[in-house]
């Protein structure tokens, strides 16, 4: 119960209904509660053939735990639909698209470099392997049928521009 700062489950279920969550909805979540109001926010927003998206905000540099919304069992669709971003980028946008700037071509830019980036830094590693002499290529690995990853993404510029439009809320 402390991990999930004692929430209990008449608790969770009005904070949904008074939230309005439902198909196509696109809430920012910040909470403490270790990730249960994140997974019962995608378990409503994120049923199958619906675009809605749940943010998970947090304060600092980096996400606070959601370990709860890793161990339930959400639906591809459910977890797919979770994002994670810092208040702080959500606030810049915000404020950028109320100067009138063009923050979706400032958030493509910003995409192309952290793509640049990563394909420099495989290209040094695969160097690296070549010049230690591992024979081993960078491919993905195998995975079992039915394996579905734990992990959440964290929102792209681009996501982050799009949340933080004014027609968005």
């Amino acid at each position: 119960p402390a991990t999930t700062n004692w929430m209990r489950y008449d608790a969770l279920g009005l904070l949904l209904l008074h939230a309005n969550l439902g198909a196509n909805a696109q809430p920012l979540v910040v909470e403490s509660c270790g990730g249960l109001v994140v997974a019962a926010a995608a378990e409503r927003v994120g049923a199958e053939g619906t675009s809605g998206r749940v943010c998970a905000g947090h304060a600092g540099a980096h996400c606070n735990s959601l370990d709860i919304t890793k161990l339930m069992n959400l639906s591809e669709s459910a977890r797919n639909c979770v994002v994670t971003a810092p208040l702080t980028a959500l606030l810049e946008a915000r404020e950028r698209w109320k100067r009138g700037e063009d923050v979706d071509a400032a958030a493509a830019a910003e995409e192309t470099a952290l793509a640049a980036a990563r394909e420099k830094a495989l290209d040094a590693k695969r160097l690296k392997m070549e010049a230690e002499g591992e024979q081993t290529p960078l491919v993905p690995k195998e995975r079992a049928e039915g394996w579905r990853s734990k992990r959440l993404a964290t929102a792209s510029p681009s996501v982050v521009a799009h949340l933080a439009r004014p027609s968005e809320g």
